[in-house]
């Protein structure tokens, strides 16, 4: 801006002195940056930047700025969204999934002194049902036990009992359920909130299977049965009670079994050697991992169908909960895909989401919650961790942090609720029970 006025100068900005405007013809080699037209030209230039310049401030002075608070999900998210009228119903989905997870911490529940491979709690009763590899005098050699000890895990922080800092003691003879020499493969429960009758296959050797009640108010209880399924050979790998309560399903090496809950063999799925895993879509139908298929079993009908293929060997399959047995999540070795059993025959093995992960190990440590979050143990490097997946947005939501103090891989990931209807996540890690849940100190000092 030339500040000064003199007529016959022109004042430079930059050097901050006042110089005479010579003519254009001026041969001057020092006074040539000043003829009239260079100085024309410059003032011209200047006038611009001044109208640029207001022009910025008064569009900045009319633009409402966003706020930094819509950037935080657990303060504004789906409310400040929809107040100012920006919000559309992916975004809705974006924020409520990260506003929920964002809040999870990692509490501490229960300590034993060998690897636990499943817990399910039973309120009724105010017991939890454990599934633990055990090595004690009381029972000879090695072996995998079930059993129940005190305690509702599921509870909410604010009224259960303090989780003790020292392992528990050995297993109970009069808690024991039932103990296996060969590995736990799978441990099922009916219903899964407050279980009342419990299936569980161990990996291979003789009575590889269990079925009991685990009530002991009824007026006929049902007697707890052993199971010798196939060979010596054959490595019993996943189960499934049916939504009724009534029959369940074995996934085998050798096949896919349906039986009842008295121990009978109702039939036996053909072509479904090597499954891993398996899942009931409805009362009826089971959809079953076989190699690279997903096999759907019409128990009723006793018809089959290969419906989805898979380049890799399938390592879980798990039954959607807000889908009404429409849509499955289906796992291998190097990636974790959704698929829709509504879909045309012809694009029936193309997935409608994929998330690529790695993990090791025959089976996939996974679940998925109503929802539609999947908490699923994968690796990263040499490290394993936790990851939460979106259905609904299709994207990795957070990785929780596991323990400094851990350094074993999860053994099973299961999304409860605790009696006030919140929704948590628990995790058997080695010798150790916890779970992500809301943190409620704040709420308990408000209380106080």
């Amino acid at each position: 801006m030339n500040l000064g006025n003199i007529p016959g100068y022109y004042f430079d900005e930059e050097k901050r002195k006042y110089f005479k405007i010579t003519a254009n013809h001026s041969a001057q080699f020092t006074g040539a940056k000043y003829t009239k037209s260079n100085v024309r030209h410059e003032r011209q230039a200047a006038k611009k930047r001044k109208v640029e310049q207001r022009a910025d401030k008064k569009r900045q002075a009319q633009t409402i700025k966003r706020s930094r608070l819509l950037a935080l999900p657990q303060y504004a998210g789906l409310g400040l969204h929809r107040e100012v009228g920006v919000r559309s119903h992916a975004s809705d989905l974006i924020h409520a999934d990260e506003a929920f997870i964002s809040q999870l911490r990692y509490e501490h529940l229960h300590s034993a002194q060998s690897t636990v491979l499943s817990a399910h709690a039973i309120p009724s009763s105010k017991q939890t049902l454990l599934t633990q590899i055990v090595t004690n005098a009381s029972i000879s050699g090695d072996a995998t036990c079930v059993f129940t000890c005190p305690g509702d895990i599921s509870h909410s922080s604010r009224t259960r009992r303090p989780a003790p800092k020292q392992p528990q003691p050995a297993v109970d003879p009069t808690s024991l359920i039932a103990a296996f020499s060969d590995r736990v493969m799978s441990t099922s429960v009916w219903p899964a909130n407050d279980p009342q009758k419990i299936l569980v296959c161990a990996g291979s050797g003789l009575q590889n299977a269990y079925i009991s009640s685990l009530r002991h108010d009824d007026l006929v209880p049902q007697p707890p049965v052993f199971l010798s399924l196939g060979t010596e050979e054959t490595t019993l790998w996943d189960s499934a009670i049916a939504p009724t309560g009534s029959t369940a399903a074995i996934s085998a090496s050798d096949a896919v079994r349906h039986i009842s809950l008295s121990g009978d063999v109702l039939s036996t799925l053909k072509r479904s050697a090597d499954s891993r895993s398996l899942s009931w879509l409805n009362p009826t139908t089971i959809a079953a991992g076989a190699s690279k298929t997903v096999l759907l079993w019409d128990t009723c009908a006793q018809g089959s169908t290969p419906r989805f293929s898979s380049p890799h060997t399938i390592t879980g399959v798990q039954t959607v909960p807000s889908s009404s047995g429409t849509q499955l999540l289906v796992s291998t070795n190097y990636g974790l895909s959704l698929h829709d059993t509504r879909s045309s025959t012809s694009k029936s093995s193309k997935p409608l989401l994929h998330f690529p992960l790695t993990h090791e190990g025959p089976q996939l440590v996974f679940d998925v919650s109503k929802r539609d979050l999947v908490a699923v143990s994968a690796k990263n490097g040499a490290r394993d961790e936790i990851r939460v997946l979106s259905l609904r947005t299709g994207r990795e939501v957070r990785t929780l942090p596991l323990p400094k103090e851990v350094v074993k891989r999860p053994t099973q990931l299961a999304w409860r609720e605790d009696e006030r209807g919140v929704e948590f996540l628990q995790a058997c890690i080695g010798e150790r029970i916890g779970r992500w849940c809301w943190d409620d100190r704040g709420e308990d000092s408000d209380d106080a």
